[in-house]
């Protein structure tokens, strides 16, 4: 509870930019008291993902090449994975200086 708290005031209102923190908040702590790169903040598989900042586009790949999807191009802050004939772009943004969020739309053809 100390955590949370702490966490959201050094970080000022950068956690109420995404509508409800809470599933923001989830994932921050999921990716500090885990040894995983990538956890999902949002409940659709199209939704949101969060990837720890500076390790540019390589966990986030890795994860969706687990789910088969292979990286097309990447062009600045977009990148598109293609898995068949359904495609998927990902815009990434950075959430703080230590976190990207990654906001994933399925094209479906």
């Amino acid at each position: 509870m100390l955590l949370v708290a702490g966490l959201l005031v050094l970080s000022g209102g950068v956690f109420v930019q995404e509508g409800n923190p809470l599933p923001v908040l989830w994932g921050i702590l999921r990716l500090e008291f885990s040894r995983g790169d990538v956890v999902r903040i949002s409940p659709q598989w199209d939704g949101m993902l969060m990837i720890r900042a500076g390790q540019g586009l390589s966990p986030l790949t890795e994860h969706l090449g687990d789910h088969g999807w292979q990286l097309e191009e990447q062009l600045g802050s977009m990148a598109f994975y293609a898995a068949g004939d359904n495609r998927l772009s990902v815009h990434l943004r950075m959430f703080t200086r230590w976190y990207v969020i990654c906001d994933l739309d399925l094209h479906r053809e």
